[in-house]
């Protein structure tokens, strides 16, 4: 394990890789090289290193840097200091000395591994206000509009240029609507695939969305939704994982609706039984739960992917984990989160740890921090702080230094440097693209809720305060909540109690029984506001 994760670390970057290993009092430190090198052992090596009671000061060889350095009396406190060393190509004679910053933050627990944060010495430049960014802020501001008359005015133009609608039902805090947003619905240039549709940003926070939302049962972000000019759905697409996938999805749809209409119309009884399992993969992917028939349909043919893929979605079995992770092994994160409470059982717990070893072999990029993330989820304690630092640093590589088509990334960096155990990094790189876009809470309300955890209730109430001012409609909601949470978390629970109640009096409220996620976030403020009622 710790071999694979020093590789994923190390992809892309030209620096080492910094294992930290410890058991009680015992913490050793291990350096690797990146992809394609390794640590010259003969070469000379300089370690300088301190940390709460201690420091170590070390001028050695390659080879005691790779095989280990104790760092005495270290445990629970945070390391930090510079290295030098020298790395050499596995396949060839080339080698080259480098310099690197190290921070690391271990935790107060008996026993564990850690990726710490390496870096140049010379800091990288913050994030800055670049035309792109600029780019983004107009849709920012695009955002805030009222969403009946946007969906009007797209309307009238889908029906004069006889074109259909593209409903965005976006935020701007949520990291998938921001990367659709870059790299396919206001991409420059923008794709073939959107040529035959009129976009609608429709603003979910603002209330002027609930009318719509209600009407098309829109319960998570990004859903997007085709329609035609008189409202009727001809299909919808669930969060975002990829532009490729997106854009396929798009080309599928047309003034007729999927290329699948007329047999989901005439039913599972006529068509095969691989159809059948695609059409039940597809209807669950676009939000319909009602695939009974299909299933029993493709049951005639078990050994398809689409199928098992439903299967599982439907009612988890480790037979489908089993089958999948053999036959599919790609696929991975396309069912990985549908499995259910099969992670409570050994078996089951067992057979997803191998379904995401399998992924990882061939996964890069976004996708292994993905599967990183819920292999620390699925794994021992001692293992999660390694796993989340090479999460963390699997998204860092994957950063193109473009803030408007990074930005989607920052809070999900962010937070997996939190949990790996650099907090000051996580909460660093969120002030710095709230700097950047200044006209939103999106990374004030991250850097909240870290804060909140770190039991840092004085920097959270700075940033929450500050929040309040730039948020509008239902993260206006969110960011009050987290608030009323950093009240708490300070001590300050009357404070709370009171704020969270002056909000509940001045907020919108939807109609009883609208189908919006508005009342999960006054629910919140509720239990703030009258702690003594709040729900089991």
């Amino acid at each position: 394990m710790l071999v694979l994760l020093a590789t994923l670390a190390n992809a892309g970057t030209d620096l080492p890789a910094v294992a930290i290993v410890w058991k009680k009092d015992d913490v050793v430190l291990i350096i690797d090289g990146p992809e394609g090198e390794h640590v010259a052992e003969d070469a000379p090596a300089d370690l300088d290193l301190n940390w709460d009671g201690g420091w170590l000061q070390l001028g050695t060889t390659g080879i005691d840097v790779a095989e280990g350095v104790f760092l005495r009396n270290s445990a629970g406190k945070t390391v930090q200091g510079t290295l030098r060393v020298s790395l050499c190509e596995d396949v060839g004679t080339t080698c080259r000395m480098v310099d690197a910053v190290i921070k690391a933050d271990l935790p107060n627990s008996k026993k564990g591994l850690m990726l710490a944060n390496v870096s140049h010495p010379v800091a990288a430049e913050p994030v800055t206000k670049t035309a792109a960014v600029q780019h983004h802020d107009s849709f920012a501001a695009a955002l805030r509009q009222d969403a009946a008359t946007v969906h009007e005015a797209a309307v009238k133009q889908a029906t004069a240029d006889n074109k259909l609608v593209l409903m965005d039902f976006s935020a701007v805090w949520c990291p998938p609507c921001n990367l659709m947003s870059a790299q396919v619905l206001h991409a420059t240039p923008a794709p073939d695939e959107l040529d035959g549709f009129v976009v609608a940003v429709l603003d979910v926070d603002d209330k002027s969305s609930w009318t719509l939302k209600d009407r098309y049962h829109v319960g998570g972000y990004p859903t997007v939704v085709a329609i035609q000019p008189d409202g009727t759905e001809l299909g919808r697409y669930l969060g975002y994982t990829d532009a490729e996938a997106f854009r396929s999805w798009l080309a599928d749809v047309d003034k007729n609706g999927w290329d699948d209409k007329v047999f989901i119309e005439a039913g599972p009884d006529k068509v095969t039984p691989e159809r059948a399992g695609e059409i039940a993969w597809k209807l669950l992917s676009s939000g319909t739960d009602d695939v009974a028939a299909w299933l029993e349909r493709a049951s005639a043919e078990p050994d398809q992917e689409a199928f098992r893929k439903a299967r599982l979605a439907t009612k988890p079995t480790v037979e489908d984990v089993l089958w999948l992770t053999e036959n599919a092994p790609g696929t991975t994160m396309e069912w990985i989160y549908q499995t259910g409470d099969l992670d409570e059982t050994v078996e089951g717990k067992a057979a997803l740890r191998a379904a995401v070893d399998v992924g990882l072999h061939g996964a890069s990029g976004l996708e292994s921090a993905d599967l990183l993330y819920v292999a620390a989820s699925l794994g021992p304690d001692s293992e999660k702080v390694l796993l989340y630092g090479a999460a963390a640093a699997a998204v860092r590589e994957s950063l193109t230094g473009d803030p408007r088509m990074d930005r989607g990334n920052y809070t999900w960096l962010a937070g997996l440097m939190a949990k790996s155990g650099d907090v000051d990094g996580a909460v660093a790189l969120l002030d710095q693209a709230t700097e950047a876009f200044a006209d939103e809470p999106t990374f004030l309300l991250k850097a909240t809720k870290i804060l909140i955890g770190a039991e840092r209730a004085d920097e959270a109430l700075e940033r929450s305060t500050v929040g309040l001012e730039r948020a509008w409609g239902d993260n206006y909601l969110r960011m009050a909540a987290a608030h009323a949470d950093a009240l708490v978390a300070a001590g300050k629970t009357e404070d709370s109690k009171a704020f969270a109640a002056g909000v509940l009096a001045k907020a919108d409220r939807p109609d009883d029984g609208a189908d919006v996620r508005t009342f999960r976030y006054l629910d919140h403020l509720e239990q703030r506001a009258n702690p003594g009622d709040a729900k089991d």
